[in-house]
């Protein structure tokens, strides 16, 4: 329904006292998901981020644009 490949969502059930299952867990998820590649929600979103990117471009070489003050400094949008 919302686009996630199943083979990349896992659900475990696991006591506090299973820690090295979960990490055997973990290890093997990270393998298989490695040998996957970049998941396709990974390139919509860098995707949508370049083009965010030219409208701000856009915006700023046309004389326009917005002085914001974010938590990471100044940036003209």
């Amino acid at each position: 329904m919302i686009g996630i490949d199943p083979a990349r969502l896992e659900f475990f059930n696991l006591s506090a006292a299973q820690g090295p299952r979960w990490a055997e867990i973990c290890t093997e998820f990270t393998k298989k998901i490695s040998a996957m590649g970049p998941s396709p929600i990974w390139f919509a979103l860098r995707k949508n981020k370049k083009s965010t990117e030219n409208e701000k471009q856009a915006a700023q070489g046309a004389g326009g644009g917005t002085t914001v003050f974010t938590g990471e400094g100044v940036e003209t949008i």
